[in-house]
């Protein structure tokens, strides 16, 4: 939920230009390590520009700059994508309505809602019961119990 960000473009006039995916440098990107690096300095030149993350990440879209880039990769490549750099760029390309995102962090400033990073290590069944095994930032196990019904 953190890394979700407003869907709402720049109040810029001006058209969004790409620095990093400019159409005759696309066939530079032929891994998927390059094509998450890609995107990261796209939005991070941006913001340069006056513009924000979703100005570009809406010009890659609109412009079907990532399928032109897959479609070059060889076999491992498009497998290294799949298993591990989707997911990667999925997490820096989360956007939602603005409305959502002001809602959360009214709920945060109000201590409605709280958030904690933790990473699941295991799921498991026990007598019945779902048994989540999480660890937080300072490395503390915790089990948490789910009732099925």
């Amino acid at each position: 939920m953190q890394s979700i960000q407003k869907a709402e473009l720049s109040s810029t006039k001006k058209k969004y230009k790409p620095v990093v995916f400019k159409k005759k440098e696309l066939f530079k990107i032929d891994t998927a390590e390059k094509l998450y690096t890609s995107i990261k300095k796209e939005f991070k030149l941006s913001f340069n520009k006056n513009h924000n993350n979703y100005d570009a990440w809406t010009y890659i879209l609109s412009n079907n700059i990532i399928h032109s880039i897959i479609k070059n990769f060889n076999f491992f490549e498009k497998k290294n994508y799949d298993d591990y750099f989707h997911g990667k760029i999925r997490g820096i390309t989360r956007f939602t309505y603005p409305e959502t995102i002001i809602a959360r962090e009214l709920m945060f400033r109000k201590k409605i809602l709280e958030a904690k990073k933790e990473s699941v290590r295991l799921i498991d069944l026990v007598k019945g019961n779902l048994v989540v095994t999480t660890v937080n930032q300072k490395k503390l196990l915790k089990n948490t119990f789910v009732i099925l019904l």
